[in-house]
């Protein structure tokens, strides 16, 4: 059973929390794209995908709701390489 994700400041973190994040971000870094052969990995979709739906989306209604969406995303995939991880926030 996995896990709950409990969200932090990214101040707030342990060393050992920081750690996960930045392995689990790194690993994403080191998957092939799902996406796009011309992106270099993982990580690089949600990159992609933003800067593809920028004009539709910054300034729009839809703002909030799409970049909430793309976080659950971001981080139901770091968790699929780590399930302790959760994604800090910075306030």
């Amino acid at each position: 059973c996995p896990t709950m994700a409990i969200r932090k400041d990214y101040r707030d973190l342990t060393n050992v929390e920081k750690q996960r994040f930045i392995q689990a971000v790194q690993k994403l870094r080191n998957q092939p794209s799902n996406l796009n052969p011309k992106q270099r990995s993982l990580y690089d979709d949600f990159t992609y995908i933003h800067t593809q739906n920028l004009n539709q989306v910054h300034g729009q209604p839809m703002f909030a709701p799409w970049h909430r969406e793309m976080l659950r995303r971001f981080e139901a995939t770091l968790r699929s390489v780590d399930s302790n991880v959760a994604l800090p926030y910075y306030d």
